[in-house]
């Protein structure tokens, strides 16, 4: 079997477009839905925009005062989530190594979608936090403020009072709510099904690696147990996303400002890669730039990233293609 990802071309002719200034974008993708989050490039402040997917394009939505984003908190690395009409939201403090997350609902208004961001609560302490929402199942993943280590978060969206949720965190085996599964840097992990996939970066060497996690049944619960690691190429700063069982991974070069991306289906407690049809390669190259970031609704793919030389954000939507 082999794959590809089609991008779709825009107006301009170009298959990337900009769509605003900043750094440390993500992306999460549910039906048409399209949300977005990242830092301003002057300021620790955190913006959000939602759009809808329409022939091959996002058309953003007005927000606020008619703009395109919204600031939503203070804080660094930002990371979305998407499940319906549910966006869950984690970052790391401005100031301290903490970690907070809001959960936010979709709103049709007169102008459109809106997100209604509740409040932010923190919940962990460390660095680059990432997360995944599967129904109102949430995991997140994140790294030692101190260490190189990688420690992972189950939990459950519950609504406490009138238009008030929170999520409620799982034990895990060791009693405690945050369990480490391995070393490395830049996690980031996607929904797949009931299951979870996770990619990250090793901590002393370009090489990169995934997980795949289980929720289990055990007295205490539904903890999530992770598949050994797997290397699976060389790199750095990688994202995933799913579709039933279909991967998409994407990720830049360890020597340029390239990004590459691939395409595999989740087999069992292994990722099994694809050949792509433009290259014979299980990886190809499809942009230049940094810290890229990819959703998957369908064979729909929403990939945003930061540009190489400049603080501005592009995104490109393609179509995922199988034979």
């Amino acid at each position: 079997m082999s794959a590809s990802i089609s991008w779709q071309p825009q107006p301009n002719g170009q298959k990337s477009v900009q769509y605003d200034n900043g750094v440390m974008s993500a992306v999460a993708l549910s039906g048409a839905t399209v949300v977005e989050v990242h830092k301003s490039d002057s300021h620790d402040t955190l913006w959000s925009r939602i759009g809808v997917l329409k022939s091959g394009m996002i058309q953003w939505q007005p927000q606020s005062e008619n703009k395109l984003s919204v600031q939503y908190d203070n804080g660094v690395w930002p990371s979305v989530a998407l499940s319906g009409t549910t966006v869950v939201e984690v970052h790391k403090s401005d100031n301290e190594d903490t970690l907070w997350y809001h959960i936010g609902d979709i709103l049709q208004t007169s102008l459109g979608l809106e997100i209604h961001w509740g409040e932010s609560v923190q919940y962990d302490n460390g660095v680059m936090p990432a997360v995944a929402l599967s129904g109102t199942t949430v995991v997140e993943v994140h790294k030692s403020d101190s260490h190189d280590t990688l420690w992972s978060r189950i939990g459950d969206i519950v609504v406490v009072a009138s238009n008030i949720k929170k999520i409620q965190w799982r034990q895990q085996n060791s009693g405690k709510e945050s369990v480490q599964y391995d070393n490395g840097v830049w996690p980031r992990v996607a929904p797949c099904g009931t299951n979870f996939v996770e990619v990250h970066q090793s901590n002393n060497e370009d090489t990169l690696w995934n997980h795949i996690g289980i929720p289990y049944d055990f007295p205490i619960g539904r903890p999530l147990v992770w598949s050994p690691s797997h290397r699976y190429d060389n790199g750095v700063t990688p994202a995933v996303a799913l579709s039933d069982l279909n991967v998409v991974e994407v990720h830049k070069s360890n020597n340029e400002d390239t990004l590459w991306c691939r395409i595999g289906d989740v087999k069992a407690w292994q990722i099994q890669w694809q050949q792509q049809q433009n290259s014979g390669k299980e990886s190809a190259q499809y942009d230049n730039g940094v810290r890229p970031q990819v959703a998957l609704s369908g064979p729909v793919v929403v990939e945003v990233h930061q540009s190489n030389n400049e603080d501005t954000l592009w995104y490109r939507v393609g179509v995922l293609e199988l034979s």
